[in-house]
């Protein structure tokens, strides 16, 4: 058992007792006189009785009173020197003359886990467990007013005293009421006492004086990080906060790190104000699910990128200061990732999301921020960017990174990005955007801008922005209406043999005939189709369409070009869709011809060649479109093995006037010799085009010189009376 020598148990006046003859008593020097104070409610006759059963024995340097795992017959009562308490080799504290110590006392449990020595000669008074247990039963009052000082000693000192249990055993003479008191008080002091003990949190008792009274096993590294031990001083800055607390304060709660671990501390008074309680939480997992939480509600949980709440935060902040108008917020879009998706899955199109976040924090400045709003988005936020052309050039160092092929397994995919941007503060003739939401909205115009131009470009905010996405947002909701209403139309250009003058076929291209607009070229819709995932049922239709157009005309030997969206080309069962349709419509395999561009050929070798391999055992025929305007490898021909070459436009109308365009020209059409490969030219306007043409060895033209594109039944009019003669170069 343990107390402290300033700790006074006030208690009701005790009865007088009748006890026999006082035995021999020790004087106050002996046992020192805080004992009396400590017992001031109980008879001294009883007290002086107790100890004399009870006998002085000197400790010499070194001596081990108490020893782990070895039990403690009884209990003392330190009278001179001090005795050293250790565990697992850490100091915890000492006791000093007046102390109780001995069974249970700083324990665990029984037998002991502590060791506690003298490190200088003492005196300590040893009362055995027998002769205490015999005394308290022949004296029932003082046993129960001896207990209930001693469980608060140690509710004081915070340890059990297993002794009291004992002598509670013993208590024959008692009543049942009095046995039930001391029995229900001695399991509080117990219970609370291992609780204390055995918590996996720091606990601590601190004196007024800044004195450390009780530290348990799991304060120890506190204690030990404030330099001090039991009996030992807390830190200047402790010693002001406790002063805080007992002076009315109340309790203070506060936060330190111990050893790398972060602890919630919370000071609370007790004892009339003369001791302070410290009971310490270890946070550190809290803390770090806390901020695991504030991460994911701040960050993209795919890229670990900010997310757009995040984006939001910082732009609202922004907006309220100067700083704004030096910023510049864009929006960026991959263009081409929804095919990237459907076709090759969900895997390979968040590895593909993961890389280009990658690549686009590293193309920014450390200040700057970048984001991911959602899907294939995603915003960067530039500080300082008024530099002159700054914003600009970041813009197209992010459309080069983003434009690079991404390797993602033994996948080689190339999307590219468009790019929309606002001048937060404005640009000197367009005023900045007033809130977050505006802001938002102009990035987002502006990049859809972008992508109407051509896409893997950029575009900066202007104000008629807005009503174009009003436009563009009705024409979505109409477009998916035209497809199921039948206003979605097929008109058809006618190919020329440059040799003969004979009609050889036709392309299909495709019109929508808006009930309200009129004819809407594809150029204002295509893009909408592909950026909402109608591109799909809208091909299938325009080569329904086509083939069930081709297969009236009169003569059987003409054939139908139609062109392949790159949606189209990458599923897995491009084939099986175009003989679903061709056995639908009954149109001959070898009359259809597949266009194809050279980009999409390019982009996705790896996947796009087996499924032209496919195409081709049908019979259908396939044609690169747009050649000579991207890789145009000769090495790349001969391992597709295509059917027919289409010179693009802007060489031909060209060549004329620019002597490259006139000599691409020319090795394009010599490269057709060398592969056995058709050439058809489109865009000729002019006889002298068409002529010059059929000189160099092409095969087929197209363009207005034989005519415009025409509906279906225009065409069947063309077919009737076009003149070999006359359209022959």
């Amino acid at each position: 058992m343990q107390g402290h020598p300033n700790l006074c148990c006030p208690m009701s006046e005790a009865v007088e007792p009748v006890v026999p003859a006082e035995p021999a008593r020790l004087e106050p020097r002996d046992w020192n006189d805080r004992i009396y104070r400590k017992f001031r409610a109980i008879d001294r006759r009883w007290i002086n009785g107790f100890f004399a059963q009870g006998e002085v024995q000197e400790i010499a340097p070194g001596q081990q009173l108490v020893i782990p795992g070895r039990a403690v017959a009884g209990m003392s009562l330190l009278l001179d020197g001090a005795l050293v308490i250790e565990q697992d080799g850490h100091r915890l504290g000492e006791f000093q003359p007046g102390d109780f110590f001995g069974e249970g006392s700083l324990f665990r449990g029984d037998p002991p886990l502590v060791t506690i020595r003298a490190e200088k000669p003492a005196r300590v008074l040893l009362i055995r467990r027998d002769q205490a247990i015999a005394f308290m039963a022949r004296q029932p009052q003082f046993g129960l007013a001896f207990a209930t000082v001693i469980i608060q000693e140690n509710l004081a000192r915070l340890a059990a005293t297993n002794l009291l249990f004992a002598v509670n055993r013993t208590l024959a003479t008692e009543t049942q009421s009095q046995k039930q008191q001391i029995e229900r008080a001695m399991l509080l002091a117990d219970e609370t006492a291992r609780l204390v003990s055995e918590s996996p949190d720091p606990i601590l008792r601190v004196a007024d004086d800044g004195t450390v009274l009780y530290a348990n096993v799991p304060a120890v590294a506190l204690i030990n990080q404030w330099q001090t031990t039991v009996g030992g001083l807390v830190p200047r800055a402790w010693m002001e906060r406790i002063k805080d607390v007992l002076t009315g304060s109340g309790a203070q709660n506060t936060e330190t790190d111990v050893h790398g671990e972060l602890y919630h501390l919370t000071v609370v008074p007790v004892v009339e104000n003369r001791y302070v309680n410290i009971y310490g939480r270890n946070i550190t997992e809290d803390r770090r699910k806390a901020e695991t939480i504030r991460h994911m509600a701040t960050h993209d949980a795919l890229t670990e990128l900010p997310n757009r709440r995040q984006l939001t935060e910082r732009l609202d902040h922004l907006l309220d200061t100067p700083a704004k108008d030096q910023a510049a917020l864009m929006f960026l879009d991959l263009d081409h990732f929804k095919a990237v998706n459907d076709l090759h899955g969900h895997a390979v199109g968040d590895a593909l999301l993961q890389a280009a976040s990658r690549r686009l924090r590293a193309q920014v400045r450390g200040d700057d921020m970048v984001a991911r709003l959602g899907g294939d988005e995603f915003a960067v936020l530039m500080y300082d960017a008024m530099e002159d052309g700054m914003v600009q050039r970041q813009a197209e160092r992010i459309i080069d990174t983003l434009s690079r092929p991404f390797r993602v397994g033994e996948l080689r995919l190339k999307v590219g990005c468009s790019v929309g941007i606002t001048m937060l503060g404005g640009d000197g003739t367009e005023p900045g955007p007033v809130g977050v939401e505006a802001a938002l909205k102009q990035a987002d115009l502006a990049m859809y801008r972008s992508k109407s131009a051509g896409r893997n470009t950029y575009r900066f905010y202007q104000s008629d922005f807005d009503r174009e996405l009003r436009e563009r947002h009705q024409l979505e909701a109409e477009l998916q209406t035209a497809l199921t209403s039948g206003q979605i139309d097929v008109f058809f250009q006618p190919k020329i043999s440059l040799a003969s003058g004979k009609i050889s076929g036709a392309e299909a291209l495709v019109r929508w005939r808006h009930p309200v607009r009129g004819l809407i070229a594809p150029d204002q819709f295509i893009p909408i189709a592909e950026q909402t995932g109608l591109v799909l049922p809208l091909g299938e239709e325009v080569l329904r369409q086509a083939c069930r157009r081709a297969l009236l005309w009169p003569d059987e030997g003409l054939h139908v070009a139609v062109n392949l969206s790159a949606v189209q080309l990458m599923q897995q069962d491009v084939a099986d869709r175009v003989m679903a349709i061709l056995t639908e419509t009954g149109l001959p395999p070898q009359r259809l011809e597949l266009e194809i561009t050279e980009s999409m050929l390019m982009e996705n070798v790896d996947q796009v060649l087996p499924r032209l391999f496919q195409l081709q055992e049908l019979g259908v025929q396939i044609t690169l479109d747009d050649f000579g305007t991207g890789y145009s490898s000769l090495s790349y021909l001969r391992r597709f093995r295509l059917n027919k070459l289409k010179i693009d436009r802007s060489f031909i109308q060209d060549m004329h006037r620019d002597q490259e365009a006139a000599e691409i020209t020319r090795t394009i059409v010599g490269l057709g010799k060398v592969l056995n490969l058709e050439i058809v030219a489109e865009g000729v306007e002019t006889e002298e085009q068409a002529q010059h043409l059929h000189r160099l060895g092409c095969h087929e033209g197209q363009g207005y010189f034989f005519s415009r594109p025409l509906a279906a039944t225009e065409f069947a009019v063309f077919l009737a009376t076009w003149n070999p003669v006359a359209g022959a170069a």
